[in-house]
Parts: C-alpha cells; sequence; structure tokens
C-alpha cells in the first residue's frame, strides 16, 4: 500500500498512524468476537441456529476456513497500511502482501461464495453478502493488476478500498446490534444490517483514499 501522501499539512505519518490505530481497534474487535469460534465449540448462538448446517462437514469446514482467513487478513492490513505509509515497498510490506493476498484470494472470498447461499436475512441478506465479496474480490484484484503494471498510487487506493470492505466485518456487528433494538423480525434486521454495513464500508474506503490523498 505505497504512494500514500499527506493531506492539508497533516504530516504523512500522523495522518496514516490515525489511519491505522482506527483499523486495528476495529481488526481486533472483528478478532475478538469471532475467534472463539476456531475453538470448534458448536454452543454459539449462531452456530446453534444452523445445526442442520453445522452437521455437514462441507459447510462447517467452509465456515472455519473463512474465519479463519479473515482473522489473518485483519491482522495483516493494519500492517501493510504502516509499512506501505511509513518505509514505502520493503521486505516486510512484500511478505505482509502475499499473505493477505492468499488469505483474501485463496481463502475468504472462496468460503465466503460457498457460504452465501445459506447466509441469513433471506434473498435480501444473500445478495447483501455476495456483494461483500464480490467488492472485496474484485478491489483485491485490482490491486494486485496494478501492482504488476508498477502503478503504486492505484495499488494504494484499491488496496485501502479493499481493506475497508474487509472492515465490513465490524460495521455490521455495530449496526446489527443496534438495529435489533428497532427491527423485530431477526431475518429483516439481519439483511438491514448487510446492507448497511456494504455502504458503509463502500464509503469508508474512498473517504480513506480521500483523507490520505492516496496516489
Amino acid at each position: 500500500m505505497s504512494g500514500i501522501d499527506s493531506q492539508g499539512g497533516v504530516p504523512k505519518v500522523a495522518l496514516a498512524v490515525l489511519w491505522q490505530l482506527a483499523g486495528v481497534v476495529l481488526a481486533g474487535f472483528v478478532v475478538w468476537y469471532t475467534a472463539p469460534y476456531l475453538s470448534t465449540d458448536r454452543r454459539y448462538a449462531f452456530l446453534v441456529e444452523r445445526q442442520a448446517l453445522t452437521d455437514g462437514r462441507l459447510w462447517y469446514t467452509c465456515f472455519y476456513l473463512h474465519v479463519l482467513a479473515g482473522i489473518v487478513a485483519l491482522l495483516t492490513a493494519p500492517l501493510l497500511l504502516w509499512s506501505g505509509s511509513v518505509h514505502r515497498v520493503g521486505r516486510l510490506h512484500r511478505v505482509l502482501g502475499k499473505v493477505y493476498l492468499l488469505s483474501v484470494l485463496g481463502w475468504l472470498v472462496p468460503t465466503g461464495a460457498g457460504l452465501t447461499p445459506f447466509a441469513k436475512g433471506g434473498v435480501f441478506g444473500q445478495i447483501a453478502f455476495a456483494l461483500l465479496v464480490a467488492f472485496l474480490a474484485c478491489y483485491t484484484v485490482l490491486g494486485l493488476r496494478a501492482l504488476r503494471r508498477a502503478d503504486l498510487p492505484a495499488h494504494a487506493r484499491w488496496m485501502v478500498r479493499s481493506y475497508a470492505v474487509l472492515l465490513s466485518a465490524a460495521a455490521f456487528r455495530i449496526v446489527h446490534t443496534g438495529i435489533l433494538q428497532f427491527v423485530v423480525d431477526q431475518e429483516d434486521g439481519y439483511a438491514v444490517a448487510t446492507w448497511l454495513s456494504l455502504l458503509l464500508s463502500l464509503a469508508a474506503g474512498e473517504v480513506a483514499c480521500r483523507g490520505l490523498k492516496v496516489g
């Protein structure tokens, strides 16, 4: 994620650190509430609701890998933002970039696509979830293509957007909790929260690119 500059007289490093800290907090939040799923304890409400699915090895394997890949990507992305903004392109950035790409394109996107037909929220919830997966894949691939063209500013922009979509998991958790105070139907609440987290993540990506004056 190189090619990040400052804006409005704010030091580049200081502005990048602020975005990084925000990302770390949100990423840490997501990791905190999803990591317990890796214990294989199926008594969590989310899994209890899907008892018929968790009994199937394919779905449960997809879910397990999706959570694991998401955690790896969330832990890697803030370090990528830091190494790209402060030290430009170096060995650490390249290694972390490969880990991020593998976790997102190799595991998170494919397993997300596999889980999409079973997402909560009915058809509207499934469409929103599918779009989240599609945007994550699209932004990440575009970032990779820009890197191969040695277009570092474009690479930075697309990867910042990819990270913003990745953080939609945090946005969903927060929005969903708020919506449940007003929406009685659980399925409707889930679908609305998924759509709102999608829109918020897309908007956050654009704001981050402009705020950091990426490229």
